[in-house]
């Protein structure tokens, strides 16, 4: 049985309302009192919290499990990320059900970013890009998995799903027009500084007659120091 569900964000983006994510990465080790400590002040303030999926390619604690405890510590809507890079089709699908099992109901399907540094050598696999990815969790929507071929599951799932958008990229119009014809219910930027780039991508969509007709939340960050420039590069 899934444990208590907590849809603030869903209804917040159905009622057209503007929410506050706030994005944590899950801790490197088992020790999470404090990193779940450090966000309980201001939990209130909250629509819900990003959980990444091994950000930069780098291990830490699973985005689902950190999520589930967030979720369940502070009464708090979670979006866990799924990354299509480290899964194949197979363990994704298991990962998903097991988010659903635990009362989790948002995903936000990314690509993944390539391994740098010291884990380029680790294997990647990108089974599934985030088009295919969205296109599976949205028949287990309808009570499907997809094993070779679509088959019946024992029930359905209720995933609200959303995807990555990225202003600077060329052709994002066109990439994100196929991914809502596929589902997405909702977008999340990467962090940006450059209101241009906002700017240009919807006048871009305005004048091609894309319709981007789902919500996009724009995300913004404090620059903490350099390093967190660097990483962003």
């Amino acid at each position: 049985m899934a444990m208590s569900v907590v849809k603030r964000f869903k209804e917040l983006l159905r009622e057209r309302r503007t929410p506050i994510t706030y994005e944590i990465y899950s801790p490197r080790g088992c020790n999470v009192d404090q990193y779940v400590r450090a966000i309980s002040d201001f939990k209130d303030e909250l629509s819900a919290v990003n959980v990444p999926d091994n950000p930069l390619a780098t291990l830490r604690v699973s985005s689902i499990a950190y999520a589930s405890l967030v979720m369940n510590s502070l009464k708090v809507d979670v979006i866990p990320h799924i990354t299509c890079r480290d899964r194949n089709l197979l363990a994704l699908q298991s990962e998903i059900l097991g988010a659903h099992l635990l009362g989790i109901r948002n995903l936000l399907i990314v690509s993944g970013d390539r391994p740098i540094g010291r884990t380029r050598e680790l294997k990647y696999v990108w089974e599934a890009n985030p088009i295919r990815l969205c296109e599976i969790v949205k028949k287990m929507n309808q009570g499907q998995i997809f094993c070779g071929e679509f088959v019946e599951m024992e029930s359905k799932t209720d995933f609200f799903v959303g995807g990555i958008v990225i202003f600077s990229r060329k052709n994002e119009v066109n990439y994100i027009s196929r991914k809502i014809s596929v589902g997405f219910d909702f977008f999340q930027s990467q962090i940006t500084f450059n209101a241009d780039e906002v700017i240009n991508f919807f006048e871009e969509a305005e004048t091609s007659g894309a319709r981007i007709d789902r919500p996009v939340l724009i995300s913004l960050s404090p620059i903490s120091s350099g390093n967190f420039l660097y990483k962003l590069t």
